[in-house]
């Protein structure tokens, strides 16, 4: 529920909460696998992505951009292999003006694409790297 109402840009307070509470809960159960826990707290991130979208205090915003980043490596770094999670990665490395690390992971992902078969993301990884060429190369 906490994913849709994330993608939905709905109730992203309410959202929040429930993704949380399902973090807290793997937390508790030593049995949950990376798998499971690493989406668990994309989910969190991503939720943090949604709400600094929407949020008008500089500061909150840069407060929940910070919690994003946090949660999307932690996330990334339990599930190296999903794609999903890496373009939540890219995005947050774009927002928060890391560049180089956001095409660098861009590019991965796109080889990873090329290698292994195309993931629901890949149009928006391609113009994301599209946008942070230029960037980098300044």
């Amino acid at each position: 529920m906490d994913w849709i109402l994330i993608e939905e840009g709905r109730e992203l307070d309410r959202a929040i909460d429930l993704a949380q509470k399902g973090v807290n809960l793997c937390k508790q159960n030593p049995k949950i696998s990376d798998q499971i826990r690493g989406t668990i707290i994309d989910t969190l991130g991503w939720g943090y992505i949604r709400k600094a979208e929407v949020e008008t205090n500089p500061q909150e915003k840069q407060a929940l951009l910070e919690k994003a980043q946090k949660k999307l490596e932690e996330a990334g770094f339990l599930v190296r292999t999903n794609p999903s999670i890496g373009y939540h990665l890219c995005v947050i490395y774009e927002r928060t003006e890391q560049y180089a690390k956001a095409l660098s992971l861009g590019k991965k992902l796109i080889a990873h694409a090329q290698r292994v078969g195309k993931f629901k993301e890949i149009e928006l990884v391609n113009q994301l790297v599209e946008r942070v060429t230029p960037k980098v190369n300044q």
